[in-house]
Protein backbone atom coordinates (compact mmCIF):
# COMPACT_ATOMS: atom_id res chain seq x y z
CA UNK A 1 0.00 0.00 0.00
CA UNK A 2 1.30 3.13 -0.58
CA UNK A 3 2.06 5.86 1.80
CA UNK A 4 -0.86 8.60 2.89
CA UNK A 5 1.45 11.42 1.26
CA UNK A 6 2.13 9.30 -1.80
CA UNK A 7 -1.59 8.87 -2.03
CA UNK A 8 -2.59 12.58 -1.30
CA UNK A 9 0.50 13.55 -3.72
CA UNK A 10 -1.05 11.06 -6.32
CA UNK A 11 -4.37 12.69 -5.38
CA UNK A 12 -3.01 16.09 -6.09
CA UNK A 13 -2.04 15.61 -9.33
CA UNK A 14 -5.05 13.80 -10.85
CA UNK A 15 -6.90 17.14 -9.71
CA UNK A 16 -4.30 19.18 -10.99
CA UNK A 17 -4.36 17.71 -14.44
CA UNK A 18 -8.12 17.90 -14.96
CA UNK A 19 -7.47 21.61 -14.45
CA UNK A 20 -5.02 22.24 -17.07
CA UNK A 21 -7.32 19.83 -18.92
CA UNK A 22 -10.41 21.77 -18.31
CA UNK A 23 -8.92 25.15 -18.90
CA UNK A 24 -7.19 24.12 -22.17
CA UNK A 25 -10.92 22.99 -23.37
CA UNK A 26 -13.23 25.28 -21.43
CA UNK A 27 -14.59 26.55 -24.85
CA UNK A 28 -15.09 23.59 -26.32
CA UNK A 29 -16.96 22.06 -22.79
CA UNK A 30 -18.82 25.56 -22.71
CA UNK A 31 -20.10 25.11 -26.65
CA UNK A 32 -20.86 21.63 -25.72
CA UNK A 33 -23.43 22.62 -23.29
CA UNK A 34 -24.32 24.93 -24.78
CA UNK A 35 -25.04 22.87 -28.06
CA UNK A 36 -26.84 20.47 -25.94
CA UNK A 37 -29.08 22.77 -24.73
CA UNK A 38 -30.40 24.26 -27.94
CA UNK A 39 -31.04 20.10 -29.00
CA UNK A 40 -33.19 19.99 -25.66
CA UNK A 41 -35.24 23.30 -26.51
CA UNK A 42 -35.28 21.83 -30.20
CA UNK A 43 -36.54 18.92 -29.30
CA UNK A 44 -39.23 20.20 -26.75
CA UNK A 45 -40.49 22.55 -29.55
CA UNK A 46 -40.98 19.63 -32.48
CA UNK A 47 -43.13 17.64 -30.15
CA UNK A 48 -46.01 20.52 -29.34
CA UNK A 49 -48.96 19.48 -30.07
CA UNK A 50 -46.89 16.70 -32.37
CA UNK A 51 -50.26 14.06 -31.31
CA UNK A 52 -52.78 16.40 -31.98
CA UNK A 53 -54.51 15.06 -35.39
CA UNK A 54 -53.42 18.67 -37.60
CA UNK A 55 -54.57 19.61 -40.75
CA UNK A 56 -53.50 16.36 -42.52
CA UNK A 57 -50.96 16.39 -45.78
CA UNK A 58 -52.03 13.40 -48.07
CA UNK A 59 -49.00 12.42 -48.88
CA UNK A 60 -48.93 11.44 -44.63
CA UNK A 61 -51.63 9.10 -45.27
CA UNK A 62 -50.69 7.22 -48.10
CA UNK A 63 -46.76 6.37 -46.44
CA UNK A 64 -48.51 5.33 -43.10
CA UNK A 65 -51.08 3.10 -45.43
CA UNK A 66 -47.90 2.32 -47.54
CA UNK A 67 -46.13 0.95 -43.93
CA UNK A 68 -49.06 -0.75 -42.40
CA UNK A 69 -50.09 -2.93 -45.79
CA UNK A 70 -46.55 -3.94 -45.32
CA UNK A 71 -47.07 -5.27 -42.14
CA UNK A 72 -49.77 -6.77 -43.53
CA UNK A 73 -47.76 -9.42 -45.79
CA UNK A 74 -48.37 -7.56 -49.13
CA UNK A 75 -44.89 -7.64 -51.29
CA UNK A 76 -43.86 -4.27 -52.80
CA UNK A 77 -44.59 -6.08 -56.22
CA UNK A 78 -48.30 -5.78 -55.39
CA UNK A 79 -48.06 -1.94 -54.77
CA UNK A 80 -48.83 0.97 -57.74
CA UNK A 81 -46.77 3.25 -55.55
CA UNK A 82 -44.33 6.15 -57.16
CA UNK A 83 -41.96 6.37 -54.37
CA UNK A 84 -38.89 4.03 -52.99
CA UNK A 85 -39.18 1.98 -50.46
CA UNK A 86 -36.77 2.90 -47.51
CA UNK A 87 -39.49 5.41 -45.77
CA UNK A 88 -42.58 3.28 -45.64
CA UNK A 89 -40.16 0.03 -44.47
CA UNK A 90 -38.81 2.46 -41.74
CA UNK A 91 -42.34 3.12 -40.60
CA UNK A 92 -43.68 -0.52 -41.14
CA UNK A 93 -40.31 -1.03 -38.68
CA UNK A 94 -41.50 0.95 -36.08
CA UNK A 95 -44.88 0.08 -36.18
CA UNK A 96 -43.41 -3.40 -35.41
CA UNK A 97 -41.72 -2.62 -32.57
CA UNK A 98 -43.75 0.06 -31.37
CA UNK A 99 -47.54 -0.32 -32.39
CA UNK A 100 -48.97 0.75 -35.96
CA UNK A 101 -50.45 4.34 -35.13
CA UNK A 102 -50.11 8.24 -36.31
CA UNK A 103 -48.21 9.35 -33.38
CA UNK A 104 -45.75 6.71 -33.84
CA UNK A 105 -45.34 7.69 -37.76
CA UNK A 106 -44.46 11.22 -36.38
CA UNK A 107 -41.87 10.47 -33.77
CA UNK A 108 -39.90 8.90 -36.34
CA UNK A 109 -39.81 12.31 -38.85
CA UNK A 110 -38.94 13.99 -35.29
CA UNK A 111 -36.40 11.52 -34.27
CA UNK A 112 -34.72 12.54 -37.88
CA UNK A 113 -35.50 16.18 -37.66
CA UNK A 114 -33.60 16.19 -34.62
CA UNK A 115 -30.42 14.33 -36.51
CA UNK A 116 -30.57 17.05 -39.51
CA UNK A 117 -30.30 19.47 -36.67
CA UNK A 118 -27.18 18.02 -35.27
CA UNK A 119 -25.87 17.71 -38.60
CA UNK A 120 -26.46 21.24 -39.34
CA UNK A 121 -24.57 22.24 -36.15
CA UNK A 122 -21.83 20.09 -37.16
CA UNK A 123 -21.54 21.80 -40.59
CA UNK A 124 -21.70 25.09 -39.26
CA UNK A 125 -18.75 24.21 -37.25
CA UNK A 126 -16.95 22.62 -40.57
CA UNK A 127 -17.94 25.97 -41.94
CA UNK A 128 -15.22 28.12 -39.80
CA UNK A 129 -18.05 29.04 -37.01
CA UNK A 130 -18.29 27.24 -34.39
CA UNK A 131 -20.19 28.85 -31.74
CA UNK A 132 -22.55 28.94 -34.56
CA UNK A 133 -23.72 25.28 -33.74
CA UNK A 134 -26.27 26.51 -31.51
CA UNK A 135 -27.30 29.26 -33.19
CA UNK A 136 -28.35 26.78 -36.62
CA UNK A 137 -30.18 24.61 -34.17
CA UNK A 138 -32.51 27.15 -33.03
CA UNK A 139 -32.53 28.59 -36.39
CA UNK A 140 -33.49 25.12 -37.70
CA UNK A 141 -36.49 24.31 -35.46
CA UNK A 142 -37.69 28.09 -35.61
CA UNK A 143 -37.69 27.83 -39.56
CA UNK A 144 -40.87 27.38 -40.50
CA UNK A 145 -40.66 25.11 -43.75
CA UNK A 146 -38.33 22.86 -41.45
CA UNK A 147 -40.65 22.88 -38.47
CA UNK A 148 -43.76 22.41 -40.62
CA UNK A 149 -42.58 19.26 -42.67
CA UNK A 150 -40.63 17.71 -39.21
CA UNK A 151 -44.40 17.12 -37.42
CA UNK A 152 -46.08 15.18 -40.11
CA UNK A 153 -44.82 11.46 -41.24
CA UNK A 154 -43.51 12.69 -44.75
CA UNK A 155 -40.36 12.19 -46.11
CA UNK A 156 -38.57 15.18 -46.43
CA UNK A 157 -37.37 15.80 -43.36
CA UNK A 158 -35.39 12.24 -43.32
CA UNK A 159 -34.42 12.96 -46.56
CA UNK A 160 -32.58 16.46 -45.74
CA UNK A 161 -31.50 15.00 -42.64
CA UNK A 162 -29.28 12.56 -44.22
CA UNK A 163 -28.41 14.76 -46.85
CA UNK A 164 -27.02 16.73 -44.31
CA UNK A 165 -24.80 14.25 -42.49
CA UNK A 166 -23.43 12.94 -46.19
CA UNK A 167 -22.08 16.21 -46.61
CA UNK A 168 -20.40 16.39 -43.44
CA UNK A 169 -18.96 13.01 -43.81
CA UNK A 170 -17.48 13.68 -47.14
CA UNK A 171 -16.07 16.56 -45.84
CA UNK A 172 -14.23 14.38 -43.14
CA UNK A 173 -12.95 12.43 -45.75
CA UNK A 174 -11.77 14.98 -47.74
CA UNK A 175 -10.00 16.73 -44.18
CA UNK A 176 -8.58 13.07 -43.06
CA UNK A 177 -8.62 11.00 -46.16
CA UNK A 178 -9.69 8.17 -44.24
CA UNK A 179 -12.21 5.98 -46.49
CA UNK A 180 -14.13 5.20 -43.42
CA UNK A 181 -15.61 8.28 -43.85
CA UNK A 182 -16.20 8.16 -47.58
CA UNK A 183 -18.02 4.70 -47.00
CA UNK A 184 -20.53 6.01 -44.24
CA UNK A 185 -20.51 9.15 -46.56
CA UNK A 186 -21.42 6.91 -49.70
CA UNK A 187 -24.19 4.64 -47.36
CA UNK A 188 -25.98 8.37 -46.27
CA UNK A 189 -25.58 9.24 -49.40
CA UNK A 190 -27.89 6.20 -51.22
CA UNK A 191 -30.00 7.00 -47.70
CA UNK A 192 -30.99 10.70 -48.66
CA UNK A 193 -31.37 9.63 -52.63
CA UNK A 194 -33.56 6.54 -51.34
CA UNK A 195 -36.11 8.56 -49.39
CA UNK A 196 -36.16 11.73 -51.48
CA UNK A 197 -34.76 11.60 -54.83
CA UNK A 198 -34.83 15.38 -54.88
CA UNK A 199 -31.66 15.11 -53.33
CA UNK A 200 -29.54 14.43 -56.44
CA UNK A 201 -27.99 17.96 -56.76
CA UNK A 202 -26.32 17.68 -53.72
CA UNK A 203 -25.28 13.72 -54.31
CA UNK A 204 -23.66 15.07 -57.91
CA UNK A 205 -21.64 17.80 -55.56
CA UNK A 206 -20.73 14.79 -53.43
CA UNK A 207 -19.22 12.94 -56.56
CA UNK A 208 -17.46 16.36 -57.70
CA UNK A 209 -16.08 16.94 -54.24
CA UNK A 210 -14.66 13.08 -54.84
CA UNK A 211 -13.22 13.74 -58.20
CA UNK A 212 -11.38 17.32 -56.75
CA UNK A 213 -9.99 15.64 -53.95
CA UNK A 214 -8.01 13.80 -56.36
CA UNK A 215 -6.90 16.18 -58.27
CA UNK A 216 -3.44 17.47 -57.09
CA UNK A 217 -1.29 20.70 -58.39
CA UNK A 218 2.68 20.15 -59.55
CA UNK A 219 5.03 21.63 -61.63
CA UNK A 220 3.22 19.81 -64.59
CA UNK A 221 0.23 21.31 -64.10
CA UNK A 222 -2.56 19.58 -62.77
CA UNK A 223 -2.75 15.70 -61.95
CA UNK A 224 -5.55 13.30 -61.74
CA UNK A 225 -4.84 10.51 -59.72
CA UNK A 226 -6.59 7.76 -61.17
CA UNK A 227 -5.73 5.00 -58.58
CA UNK A 228 -7.02 6.41 -55.75
CA UNK A 229 -10.08 8.27 -57.66
CA UNK A 230 -11.09 4.85 -58.42
CA UNK A 231 -11.08 3.13 -55.34
CA UNK A 232 -12.55 6.08 -53.98
CA UNK A 233 -15.37 5.14 -55.87
CA UNK A 234 -15.42 1.87 -55.15
CA UNK A 235 -15.80 2.40 -51.91
CA UNK A 236 -18.66 5.30 -51.96
CA UNK A 237 -20.20 3.25 -55.08
CA UNK A 238 -20.44 -0.17 -52.81
CA UNK A 239 -21.48 1.57 -49.87
CA UNK A 240 -24.22 2.87 -52.07
CA UNK A 241 -25.48 0.08 -53.62
CA UNK A 242 -25.42 -2.26 -50.27
CA UNK A 243 -27.93 0.46 -48.60
CA UNK A 244 -29.99 0.91 -51.42
CA UNK A 245 -30.14 -2.80 -52.83
CA UNK A 246 -33.63 -3.54 -50.44
CA UNK A 247 -34.78 -0.85 -51.62
CA UNK A 248 -34.16 -0.24 -55.22
CA UNK A 249 -34.96 -2.95 -57.87
CA UNK A 250 -31.63 -3.01 -59.72
CA UNK A 251 -32.42 -5.66 -62.35
CA UNK A 252 -34.90 -3.08 -63.73
CA UNK A 253 -33.50 -0.05 -63.40
CA UNK A 254 -35.97 2.05 -65.99
CA UNK A 255 -38.67 0.18 -64.79
CA UNK A 256 -37.46 2.15 -61.34
CA UNK A 257 -37.33 5.65 -63.18
CA UNK A 258 -40.57 5.46 -64.84
CA UNK A 259 -42.70 4.47 -61.74
CA UNK A 260 -40.45 7.13 -59.79
CA UNK A 261 -38.88 10.14 -61.21
CA UNK A 262 -41.04 9.92 -64.46
CA UNK A 263 -44.32 9.27 -62.54
CA UNK A 264 -43.22 12.93 -60.66
CA UNK A 265 -42.50 14.68 -64.02
CA UNK A 266 -45.48 13.51 -65.53
CA UNK A 267 -47.29 14.63 -62.47
CA UNK A 268 -45.84 18.35 -62.37
CA UNK A 269 -46.95 18.84 -66.39
CA UNK A 270 -50.62 17.70 -65.58
CA UNK A 271 -50.92 19.82 -62.19
CA UNK A 272 -48.59 22.58 -63.43
CA UNK A 273 -48.12 22.94 -66.72
CA UNK A 274 -46.97 26.89 -66.73
CA UNK A 275 -43.50 27.89 -65.70
CA UNK A 276 -45.19 30.76 -63.80
CA UNK A 277 -47.40 28.53 -61.90
CA UNK A 278 -43.94 26.35 -60.59
CA UNK A 279 -42.23 29.72 -59.45
CA UNK A 280 -44.87 30.13 -57.46
CA UNK A 281 -43.38 27.30 -55.12
CA UNK A 282 -40.09 29.19 -55.06
CA UNK A 283 -41.52 32.78 -54.42
CA UNK A 284 -43.42 31.53 -51.15
CA UNK A 285 -40.55 29.69 -49.52
CA UNK A 286 -38.17 33.15 -50.15
CA UNK A 287 -41.10 34.48 -48.65
CA UNK A 288 -41.58 32.78 -45.50
CA UNK A 289 -37.34 32.72 -45.06
CA UNK A 290 -36.18 35.74 -46.29
CA UNK A 291 -35.01 36.92 -42.58
CA UNK A 292 -32.02 34.51 -43.43
CA UNK A 293 -31.01 36.03 -46.78
CA UNK A 294 -28.36 38.74 -45.36
CA UNK A 295 -26.86 36.49 -42.94
CA UNK A 296 -26.33 34.11 -45.79
CA UNK A 297 -24.37 35.69 -47.85
CA UNK A 298 -22.08 36.54 -44.95
CA UNK A 299 -21.85 33.18 -43.86
CA UNK A 300 -20.94 32.50 -47.60
CA UNK A 301 -17.83 35.08 -46.91
CA UNK A 302 -16.95 33.24 -44.55
CA UNK A 303 -17.49 30.38 -45.60
CA UNK A 304 -14.96 30.96 -48.31
CA UNK A 305 -12.12 32.04 -46.30
CA UNK A 306 -12.30 28.64 -44.29
CA UNK A 307 -12.94 26.11 -47.10
CA UNK A 308 -13.60 27.92 -50.07
CA UNK A 309 -14.76 24.09 -51.87
CA UNK A 310 -17.12 23.40 -49.34
CA UNK A 311 -18.81 26.71 -49.39
CA UNK A 312 -19.06 26.58 -52.85
CA UNK A 313 -20.51 23.03 -53.20
CA UNK A 314 -23.07 24.22 -50.89
CA UNK A 315 -24.14 26.65 -52.41
CA UNK A 316 -24.28 25.38 -56.02
CA UNK A 317 -26.15 23.08 -54.54
CA UNK A 318 -28.35 25.05 -53.40
CA UNK A 319 -28.81 27.34 -56.27
CA UNK A 320 -29.43 24.06 -58.52
CA UNK A 321 -31.67 22.53 -56.34
CA UNK A 322 -33.58 25.61 -56.38
CA UNK A 323 -33.76 25.42 -60.20
CA UNK A 324 -34.70 21.46 -59.94
CA UNK A 325 -37.85 21.80 -57.90
CA UNK A 326 -39.23 24.96 -60.37
CA UNK A 327 -39.49 22.16 -62.49
CA UNK A 328 -42.17 20.31 -60.57
CA UNK A 329 -45.27 21.51 -58.99
CA UNK A 330 -45.00 24.04 -56.57
CA UNK A 331 -45.65 21.82 -53.28
CA UNK A 332 -44.16 23.51 -49.77
CA UNK A 333 -42.71 20.12 -48.69
CA UNK A 334 -40.00 20.02 -51.77
CA UNK A 335 -38.86 23.38 -50.93
CA UNK A 336 -37.89 22.00 -47.09
CA UNK A 337 -35.32 20.50 -49.18
CA UNK A 338 -33.10 24.27 -49.06
CA UNK A 339 -33.54 25.19 -45.59
CA UNK A 340 -31.11 23.36 -43.87
CA UNK A 341 -27.76 24.71 -45.91
CA UNK A 342 -29.43 27.96 -45.95
CA UNK A 343 -29.77 27.75 -42.22
CA UNK A 344 -26.42 26.84 -41.96
CA UNK A 345 -25.34 30.03 -43.83
CA UNK A 346 -27.28 31.89 -42.28
CA UNK A 347 -25.67 30.85 -38.47
CA UNK A 348 -22.50 30.92 -39.83
CA UNK A 349 -23.38 34.70 -41.11
CA UNK A 350 -24.96 35.52 -37.95
CA UNK A 351 -21.61 34.43 -35.57
CA UNK A 352 -19.23 36.81 -38.92
CA UNK A 353 -21.66 39.16 -38.24
CA UNK A 354 -21.56 39.85 -34.48
CA UNK A 355 -17.46 39.32 -34.28
CA UNK A 356 -17.05 42.12 -36.68
CA UNK A 357 -19.88 43.88 -35.10
CA UNK A 358 -17.54 43.52 -32.11
CA UNK A 359 -14.80 44.43 -33.14
CA UNK A 360 -15.62 47.12 -34.90
CA UNK A 361 -17.59 48.52 -31.35
CA UNK A 362 -14.18 47.49 -29.64
CA UNK A 363 -12.08 49.56 -32.23
CA UNK A 364 -14.30 52.63 -32.31
CA UNK A 365 -14.77 52.45 -28.35
CA UNK A 366 -10.87 51.69 -27.39
CA UNK A 367 -9.26 53.55 -30.81
CA UNK A 368 -7.66 50.53 -32.05
CA UNK A 369 -6.02 50.02 -34.80
CA UNK A 370 -7.68 46.53 -36.97
CA UNK A 371 -9.85 44.17 -36.58
CA UNK A 372 -7.64 41.08 -37.30
CA UNK A 373 -8.53 37.97 -38.73
CA UNK A 374 -11.96 38.84 -38.59
CA UNK A 375 -11.94 41.86 -40.71
CA UNK A 376 -13.75 42.00 -43.71
CA UNK A 377 -14.55 44.20 -46.89
CA UNK A 378 -16.84 47.04 -45.77
CA UNK A 379 -19.93 45.79 -47.85
CA UNK A 380 -20.19 42.61 -45.62
CA UNK A 381 -20.35 44.88 -42.31
CA UNK A 382 -23.16 46.68 -44.04
CA UNK A 383 -24.54 43.70 -45.05
CA UNK A 384 -23.94 42.34 -41.33
CA UNK A 385 -25.78 45.26 -39.57
CA UNK A 386 -28.61 44.68 -42.89
CA UNK A 387 -28.77 41.38 -41.71
CA UNK A 388 -29.81 42.16 -38.03
CA UNK A 389 -31.60 44.81 -38.89
CA UNK A 390 -33.73 42.68 -41.10
CA UNK A 391 -34.11 40.18 -38.68
CA UNK A 392 -35.04 42.30 -35.76
CA UNK A 393 -38.15 43.63 -37.83
CA UNK A 394 -38.50 39.93 -39.50
CA UNK A 395 -39.44 39.01 -35.51
CA UNK A 396 -43.15 39.27 -35.73
CA UNK A 397 -43.20 37.81 -39.49
CA UNK A 398 -41.36 34.53 -37.97
CA UNK A 399 -43.46 34.02 -35.21
CA UNK A 400 -46.92 35.08 -36.91
CA UNK A 401 -45.75 31.69 -39.11
CA UNK A 402 -44.63 29.50 -35.70
CA UNK A 403 -47.66 30.35 -34.41
CA UNK A 404 -49.66 29.42 -37.89
CA UNK A 405 -47.27 25.80 -37.90
CA UNK A 406 -47.77 25.37 -34.13
CA UNK A 407 -51.45 25.96 -33.97
CA UNK A 408 -53.07 25.22 -37.29
CA UNK A 409 -56.79 24.52 -36.68
CA UNK A 410 -56.97 20.86 -36.32
CA UNK A 411 -59.21 18.94 -39.24
CA UNK A 412 -60.92 16.61 -36.74
CA UNK A 413 -62.36 14.01 -38.65
CA UNK A 414 -63.39 11.56 -35.65
CA UNK A 415 -66.92 11.43 -36.18
CA UNK A 416 -66.29 10.33 -39.57
CA UNK A 417 -63.45 7.66 -38.54
CA UNK A 418 -65.90 6.18 -35.65
CA UNK A 419 -68.60 5.83 -37.98
CA UNK A 420 -66.62 4.25 -40.12
CA UNK A 421 -65.30 2.06 -37.24
CA UNK A 422 -68.79 1.07 -36.48
CA UNK A 423 -70.05 0.14 -39.87
CA UNK A 424 -67.35 -2.37 -40.80
CA UNK A 425 -64.70 -4.72 -39.79
CA UNK A 426 -61.05 -3.06 -39.09
CA UNK A 427 -58.77 -4.18 -42.26
CA UNK A 428 -61.36 -3.85 -44.54
CA UNK A 429 -60.73 -2.29 -48.08
CA UNK A 430 -62.00 1.49 -48.55
CA UNK A 431 -61.27 3.93 -51.54
CA UNK A 432 -60.95 7.66 -50.83
CA UNK A 433 -59.17 11.29 -51.49
CA UNK A 434 -57.78 11.29 -48.67
CA UNK A 435 -56.24 8.26 -47.54
CA UNK A 436 -55.28 9.25 -43.57
CA UNK A 437 -59.02 8.88 -42.75
CA UNK A 438 -59.05 4.89 -44.02
CA UNK A 439 -55.63 4.51 -41.78
CA UNK A 440 -57.18 6.43 -38.14
CA UNK A 441 -60.24 4.15 -39.31
CA UNK A 442 -58.16 0.84 -39.19
CA UNK A 443 -59.26 0.29 -42.93
CA UNK A 444 -56.90 -0.86 -46.00
CA UNK A 445 -56.32 0.95 -49.23
CA UNK A 446 -55.67 -1.72 -51.97
CA UNK A 447 -52.21 -2.00 -53.10
CA UNK A 448 -52.83 -0.89 -56.73
CA UNK A 449 -54.62 2.39 -55.38
CA UNK A 450 -51.83 4.00 -53.57
CA UNK A 451 -51.51 6.52 -55.89
CA UNK A 452 -55.44 7.21 -55.98
CA UNK A 453 -56.06 8.72 -52.69
CA UNK A 454 -55.49 12.24 -54.56
CA UNK A 455 -57.88 15.11 -55.27
CA UNK A 456 -57.24 13.96 -59.24
CA UNK A 457 -58.57 11.15 -59.39
CA UNK A 458 -61.93 11.99 -58.35
CA UNK A 459 -62.25 14.73 -60.58
CA UNK A 460 -61.84 13.38 -63.81
CA UNK A 461 -64.45 11.17 -64.71
CA UNK A 462 -62.60 9.05 -67.74
CA UNK A 463 -59.73 8.43 -65.64
CA UNK A 464 -61.53 8.04 -62.24
CA UNK A 465 -63.76 5.63 -63.28
CA UNK A 466 -61.12 3.19 -65.18
CA UNK A 467 -58.68 3.08 -62.29
CA UNK A 468 -61.83 2.36 -59.70
CA UNK A 469 -62.65 -0.26 -61.97
CA UNK A 470 -59.20 -1.73 -62.56
CA UNK A 471 -59.02 -1.71 -58.26
CA UNK A 472 -62.58 -3.22 -57.83
CA UNK A 473 -62.16 -5.74 -59.77
CA UNK A 474 -59.33 -7.45 -57.71
CA UNK A 475 -60.47 -6.44 -54.06
CA UNK A 476 -63.20 -6.93 -52.70
CA UNK A 477 -63.56 -2.28 -52.08
CA UNK A 478 -66.58 -1.98 -49.61
CA UNK A 479 -66.83 1.57 -49.51
CA UNK A 480 -65.96 4.35 -50.99
CA UNK A 481 -64.97 7.90 -48.45
CA UNK A 482 -64.83 11.27 -50.55
CA UNK A 483 -64.60 14.29 -48.32
CA UNK A 484 -65.66 18.06 -49.44
CA UNK A 485 -62.14 19.36 -49.44
CA UNK A 486 -62.09 18.54 -52.94
CA UNK A 487 -63.97 19.44 -56.03
CA UNK A 488 -65.35 16.06 -57.75
CA UNK A 489 -66.76 15.28 -60.78
CA UNK A 490 -70.60 14.79 -60.95
CA UNK A 491 -70.70 11.65 -63.47
CA UNK A 492 -68.33 10.26 -61.61
CA UNK A 493 -70.36 10.53 -58.55
CA UNK A 494 -73.19 9.16 -60.24
CA UNK A 495 -71.07 6.22 -61.36
CA UNK A 496 -70.10 5.46 -57.55
CA UNK A 497 -74.01 6.06 -56.68
CA UNK A 498 -74.58 3.09 -59.17
CA UNK A 499 -71.79 0.92 -58.02
CA UNK A 500 -72.25 1.92 -54.45
CA UNK A 501 -75.65 2.38 -53.94
CA UNK A 502 -76.10 3.27 -49.52
CA UNK A 503 -74.65 7.04 -49.33
CA UNK A 504 -74.23 8.88 -45.59
CA UNK A 505 -73.18 12.39 -44.95
CA UNK A 506 -70.81 12.76 -42.13
CA UNK A 507 -70.08 15.90 -40.77
CA UNK A 508 -65.86 16.93 -39.47
CA UNK A 509 -66.06 17.77 -35.79
CA UNK A 510 -63.80 21.15 -37.17
CA UNK A 511 -63.44 23.15 -39.90
CA UNK A 512 -66.22 22.80 -42.98
CA UNK A 513 -65.34 19.32 -43.86
CA UNK A 514 -67.60 17.18 -44.35
CA UNK A 515 -67.96 13.36 -45.70
CA UNK A 516 -69.65 11.18 -47.90
CA UNK A 517 -69.46 7.61 -47.75
CA UNK A 518 -70.83 5.20 -50.47
CA UNK A 519 -71.10 1.69 -49.73
CA UNK A 520 -72.68 -1.28 -50.84
CA UNK A 521 -74.87 -2.17 -47.98
CA UNK A 522 -76.51 -0.16 -44.85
Amino acid sequence: MLPDYDRNHQHMLLIRQFRMWRECHSSEIRLFVVVLFALGIAAFYLSLHLMVPQKEDPDEGVYLMAARLLNAGHPCSSFSFDQFWMFPRLLAASFQIFHDSLGVGRVVVVVFSVTGLIGMAVLAGQLGAPWAAPLAIICGVIDPCYLAQSRIALSDVPGVACMIWAVVTITLFRRRDQRGWLALGGAITASALVIKPLTVIFAAVLVAWLILHRIQRSDAGLQLKLRELALDFMVFGGAAILIAAPFVDFGDLAGEFRRTVFAHWTESQQDAPGVIQRLRGLLNYIARVFMWLPFAVVGIWGGMRSDRQLTTGLAAGELLSAALLVQFPPWPNHYTLLSPVLIVFAAAGMHHALMLLKHSFDRAGQSRGGIGSTAGPKFITVLSRLGISVWLLSLPWLVHNNLQVLDEPTNDLTSLTTYLKANGASGRYLLTDNAIIVYRADGLIPPIAMNLPFPRTFSSYANGRNELQKVMSRYPVSAIVLTSDYAQDPRLIFWIRQQFPNSALVRGNSLETTAHVFSRAK
